[in-house]
Order: structure tokens, then sequence, then C-alpha cells
């Protein structure tokens, strides 16, 4: 296989990480990609390739990253929820 391939079939199924989703379906999206690399990933173990393309490589990396930065955006969304239901409680006299 050529290294190429994998870092073409690595892209697709990398897409960029999609805006505006709740926390529920942020996690589901993301885990549909992590499903596809992690099958494309598996199909080449043990195999050789040659020399990665850098650009593509540098784009992969990228994707990677902002997909982490979605799921650390959604956690704080989710954490400010949470604090602000917590503070709607006790200001409504319902602490539990």
């Amino acid at each position: 296989m050529m290294a190429s391939d994998l870092l073409e079939r690595l892209l697709e199924a990398t897409p960029s990480p999609p805006e505006g989703l709740e926390a529920d379906a942020m996690i589901a999206a993301f885990q549909d990609m992590h499903t596809k690399r992690q099958a494309v990933i598996d199909s080449v173990c043990g195999l050789l390739i040659d020399v990665f393309d850098r650009a593509g490589v540098r784009e992969l990396a990228a994707r990677h990253d902002a997909w982490h930065a979605a799921l650390a955006a959604t956690m704080d969304r989710v954490r400010e929820q949470r604090i602000g239901a917590g503070k709607l409680r006790r200001y409504a006299g319902l602490e539990i």
C-alpha cells in the first residue's frame, strides 16, 4: 500500500468536526469518526508503506486537533450547564 493511499483513506475517515451540535450528537459524531479511522488503521497493520505526504499528514493532524478542541469545548459547555443547573436548584431551594 502506498502511504498516499493510506493517508487519503485516513483523511476521508477524519472529516472536520461538525459545529453547533449538542453534547450527545458531538460524542456520537466523534465515535463514528473514531470507528472509521480505527478500521483504516486496523486494515494496514503489519504492512510496509512508503514515505508520507507531509502536507497530508499536517492536514490529518489539524483535523485530529480540531476534534479534540471540539470535544473539549463540548465538555466545557456541559460543565457550564451542570453548574448553572446546580445554581438554579440552590436558588430555588431545591438542593438535593
